[in-house]
C-alpha cells in the first residue's frame, strides 16, 4: 500500500505532466503546475528541486511502472517473436492510454541535451534494453536473423514504432493507431524472421 509521501508525488507528477504537455518545459511553471495539481508551490519543492527536475522525473516514474507490468505480460511465452510482438503492443497501448505523458516523453524530452545526461535517462535505456534482450534471446533460438546486429534490429524496431506514435501524438491522436501498427509491425516480423525459421 502506497503511503502519503508516494500519494502526493504522484498527484504532483500528474498535474506536471499536464502541464508540459500543454506549455512545454518554456511556458510550465511551478505556479501552474502546483494549480493543476492543487497542491501548494511548497509541497512540489519538498519533492522537486524544479520544474526541470519534474520533467526528468515523469519517464522515471513511468518506467518505475511500466517495468514490471511488462514482465508480467512476458511471463511464460517461450518464443522470441511473440514477446516482441506483446512488448510493442504494450508499449504502444500505454501511450495510447495516457497521451499526456506520451507527449512530454516523445515531443518535449527526445530533443533535450539534458535529458540524454540524466538518470532519467538511464531509466529510460533499461527499458529499452529489455526490448534487445528479446531480440538477443530469438537469434540464440534461431527465431530472428542473425546476420544484423541486435542493436539495428532494435533501431528498426523503435524507430518503425515511434515514427507513428509520434506522427498519432501530432495528429491530436485522432485515428485507431493500431490499424497502423498492424501493417508496420507484419514488415518489421518479416524483416527479422530467420529465413530458416520461415
Amino acid at each position: 500500500m502506497e503511503d502519503r509521501r508516494q500519494l502526493m508525488k504522484k498527484k504532483i507528477l500528474k498535474g506536471a505532466a499536464k502541464v508540459f504537455s500543454k506549455y512545454g518545459l518554456s511556458g510550465a511553471t511551478i505556479s501552474l503546475i502546483a494549480q493543476e495539481a492543487q497542491v501548494s508551490e511548497t509541497s512540489i519543492y519538498e519533492y522537486f528541486k524544479g520544474k526541470e527536475d519534474l520533467l526528468l522525473a515523469i519517464p522515471t516514474a513511468t518506467i518505475e511502472e511500466g517495468l514490471p507490468m511488462i514482465e508480467d505480460h512476458l511471463f511464460g511465452i517461450k518464443d522470441a517473436l511473440t514477446q516482441l510482438r506483446k512488448f510493442v503492443w504494450l508499449y504502444v497501448r500505454d501511450i495510447v492510454n495516457d497521451p499526456i505523458t506520451g507527449r512530454i516523453i516523445m515531443l518535449h524530452l527526445r530533443t533535450n541535451a539534458e535529458f540524454h545526461n540524466s538518470d532519467a535517462y538511464k531509466e529510460v535505456k533499461r527499458f529499452f534494453n529489455r526490448l534487445l534482450d528479446i531480440i538477443v534471446m530469438g537469434q540464440k533460438t534461431g527465431e530472428i536473423r542473425n546476420d544484423i546486429t541486435a542493436y539495428s534490429a532494435r533501431i528498426l524496431v523503435m524507430g518503425t514504432v515511434e515514427h507513428l506514435i509520434i506522427r498519432w501524438l501530432l495528429k491530436n491522436c485522432s485515428y485507431d493507431i493500431f490499424d497502423h501498427l498492424e501493417q508496420a509491425y507484419k514488415l518489421i516480423e518479416d524483416a527479422l524472421r530467420s529465413k530458416e525459421k520461415v
